[in-house]
Formats: C-alpha cells, sequence, structure tokens
C-alpha cells in the first residue's frame, strides 16, 4: 500500500490487489457491523458479526507500533491517521523521572521489587515498635509475618526481632 501511494504520487497508475475483499492485511479494525469470513481446510465458511456497542473497537492484527517504526508512523501522520497510545506493561518496562533514580530509567521489575521490600521494612519496624498492637490479633500478626517473609525477603534479623515480638505479645 505504501508503495502504490508513493507511485501513485509520482504520477504512475497502481491497482491493489488483496486476497481479501478489503486492503490491509493483517490491519483491520473490528466496529458494530464488522463482518468477519473465515473458511476452513474443507472450504466450509463460518462468518462472525461484531456486536459491539458503538464507540467501541477491538483491533484484529498489529496491536501496536514502536516508537522506532519512524516510516510508519510518518505514514500515519502524513495520511491523517489516528493513534491512540497503547500502555504495554512488562516488568521489563523502563520508567525515567529527572526526580527519581537519580535521572536514569529504571526496570519496572527492580523498582516493584524494591517497593515489596520497603513495604515489608516499614511494617516490620510498625509491629516491632508494637504500633500495630491494637489493629492485629494474634492470627492477623502471624499472616503478617508469614507475609513479610516471602512479601519483602527481609533478612533473618528483622525476622526473628519481628517474630519475638508476635511471641510476647501473644503471651500477654
Amino acid at each position: 500500500m505504501t508503495a502504490a501511494y508513493e507511485l501513485t504520487r509520482a504520477n504512475y497508475n497502481c491497482q491493489i490487489i488483496e486476497l481479501t475483499e478489503r486492503a490491509g492485511g493483517r490491519n483491520h479494525t473490528a466496529r458494530r457491523g464488522t463482518v468477519i469470513k473465515e473458511v476452513n481446510e474443507k472450504g466450509k465458511t463460518t462468518e462472525q458479526v461484531c456486536n459491539f456497542d458503538p464507540d467501541l473497537y477491538l483491533n484484529l492484527g498489529p496491536g501496536r507500533l514502536p516508537y522506532h517504526h519512524r516510516r510508519v508512523l510518518h505514514y500515519c501522520k502524513e495520511l491523517d491517521v489516528a493513534l491512540e497510545v497503547y500502555v504495554m506493561e512488562t516488568m521489563a518496562n523502563l520508567f525515567q523521572s529527572d526526580n527519581a533514580f537519580g535521572g536514569s530509567a529504571t526496570v519496572r521489575r527492580r523498582i516493584a521489587n524494591d517497593m515489596q521490600g520497603y513495604i515489608s521494612e516499614m511494617l516490620a519496624k510498625a509491629v516491632n515498635q508494637n504500633a500495630l498492637n491494637a489493629e492485629l490479633d494474634a492470627t492477623d500478626r502471624d499472616n503478617l509475618l508469614c507475609l513479610l517473609k516471602n512479601f519483602g525477603d527481609l533478612g533473618q534479623n528483622e525476622i526473628v526481632v519481628f517474630a519475638a515480638r508476635i511471641s510476647a505479645t501473644n503471651a500477654i
């Protein structure tokens, strides 16, 4: 399609030949009324009609345009193709802020793991100072200890102090 577009701009006559009744190949968006026809290996045709609510849609083909696909993005801009932000969240995403991480990009999994450790450390300190005694009964304390062991990978020293506080409180 890009070649035909550019050749047409250079005064050549082009014809796009497509396997289906619409051009675009895998680039296809389903909206209310869109009909998808599939033919199996035995020649039987199955037809599906999209019944989405108005203004809803599903991209059936490529789901995103990475930032480095500059030529495709150029044509989207030139042809006034509406684009939307696509947030793909994986543990490999990079986050960057001038106000955090020394201004460097940081991998999401590191932020998540550090956050779990910080939360566990703060909770352990609060429990060790008996700051949660009014809110936690013995079962809640045991459950919290179990969570903190797994959730935040606290050092043995923090767990021992924490466990001793729980035992002392339970004895009272």
